[in-house]
This record gives C-alpha cells, sequence and structure tokens, in this order.
C-alpha cells in the first residue's frame, strides 16, 4: 500500500501517463463533441485512461513475474477485442441506413491511443492523436469537393397536401434525381401525404432537386439531412 501512495519516480511516470492520454482523449473527444455525436469528450477520455490503466497494470504485473511467465500484451489484445462492444454502441441502423461508423472507429483508436501511452510511448500518443485530429477535421474539405463531382447519401423528409399537390408527380420528381434509392416510404393521414426517402445523387442533382421541390406546389414541409 505504501508504494502506491508513495509519489515516487515510477509512480509519477504512471500518473504522467495517465494525465496524457485523458489529454489525447479530451482533443479527439471535443472534435465529436462540436459535431454533436453520441461519443463525445467524456467518452473518449474515459477510454484512453482506461486502456492506459490497463496497459500499466499489465507491465507492472509481468515485472513483479520470473522472465517469460507473464505476457504484457495480453490484456492490450483484450481491450482492442472489447472496445468493439462500445464501438458497437455508437452505430445506429435504421431503415437501411448505418451512422456513427466515424465515431465507432474514433473510440477504437483512442483506446489504441490509451495503450500506446501505457507502454511509455507519450509522444507517439500525440503525434497519433494529431494525426486522428488531421483526418477529422481536415477530410471535412476533401469531402466536400467529391461530393461536388461525386455522390452523396441524403435522406427527404416532405409533407404534401394532397388537395393541392399530386404525390405521384412528386414521386416522379425524386425518382428521376436520385441515382440510388435505399428506401422509400409513403403513408397518408387525412389529406397529407407522409413522405420519407432516402438514396445517392450527386452534389450538382441536389442543388437541383432542392430548387424545384421549392417550386412544388401542396409541400407544407420539407426536410433534408446529409450522411457526413
Amino acid at each position: 500500500m505504501e508504494a502506491f501512495l508513495d509519489f515516487n519516480h515510477a509512480n509519477m511516470e504512471v500518473a504522467f501517463r495517465l494525465l496524457a492520454s485523458a489529454a489525447c482523449g479530451l482533443l479527439i473527444g471535443a472534435e465529436r463533441e462540436l459535431k454533436g455525436k453520441v461519443a463525445g469528450i467524456k467518452t473518449t477520455s474515459l477510454i484512453a485512461i482506461g486502456s492506459c490503466a490497463l496497459m500499466v497494470t499489465s507491465i507492472r504485473v509481468s515485472e513483479m513475474q520470473p522472465a517469460g511467465v507473464a505476457d504484457p500484451g495480453r490484456i492490450a489484445a483484450q481491450v482492442v477485442s472489447g472496445i468493439g462492444f462500445i464501438g458497437a454502441g455508437a452505430i445506429i441502423q435504421a431503415r437501411n441506413v448505418t451512422l456513427g461508423v466515424t465515431t465507432a472507429a474514433t473510440l477504437w483508436v483512442a483506446a489504441a491511443i490509451g495503450i500506446v501511452v501505457g507502454t511509455g510511448r507519450i509522444v507517439y500518443g500525440f503525434v497519433i492523436t494529431c494525426l486522428v485530429l488531421l483526418i477529422l477535421l481536415s477530410t471535412r474539405y476533401v469531402e466536400g469537393y467529391l461530393t461536388k463531382i461525386g455522390y452523396r447519401f441524403c435522406q427527404f423528409n416532405l409533407v404534401l397536401d394532397s388537395e393541392k399537390g399530386s404525390i405521384d408527380g412528386l414521386d416522379r420528381l425524386l425518382s428521376q434525381h436520385i441515382r440510388k434509392i435505399h428506401y422509400r416510404e409513403i403513408s397518408k393521414n387525412g389529406a397529407e401525404y407522409q413522405y420519407n426517402i432516402a438514396g445517392q445523387l450527386s452534389g450538382k442533382m441536389l442543388d437541383r432537386l432542392v430548387k424545384s421541390l421549392r417550386d412544388v406546389d401542396g409541400i407544407t414541409r420539407f426536410h433534408f439531412s446529409e450522411d457526413k
């Protein structure tokens, strides 16, 4: 007990590793938090600290055993596989649409950073953190360019007044612009049609479709979102 309470060089080094892993998790979590993702600062920081603590403990336990008896990599292997359960909780799938994969991958990387820092490679941990932030922050501009020349996934939610507009005409308009339809759902409540559709279309076609929908008679509500 006294060994743990004694702030010697070894214990101070462990404390510094934990603080460093927390800082790395906080930086990555801040980016996710700003984008309103399900896993933010608290989640990524806790994962980074937890994996670092387990790695440090694994190394210390192996040092207490005779050479070749304990493998410090066993706990790290369990962390890598175990983080998959948390990552799965960040992935949302509904109506054939999958969201949260990037956040799940971010949690997996946060655990990897904790393991790296736990082994004492603190500089490597911060380098990895910088690379992760570079990818998360800069790729949006690359994606923005690619979506102009490529295809993006969009979801449309519309409400049409059947007395003022035609549901068949609206369906034809959307079908002409959307390249690959993932799902389509049409329901009627009284005099209103609820029209939900999701699929892939190019940036130019999206701009044309949005302008065309604004001119359609009978649309009382209109909302669309892009998967990023």
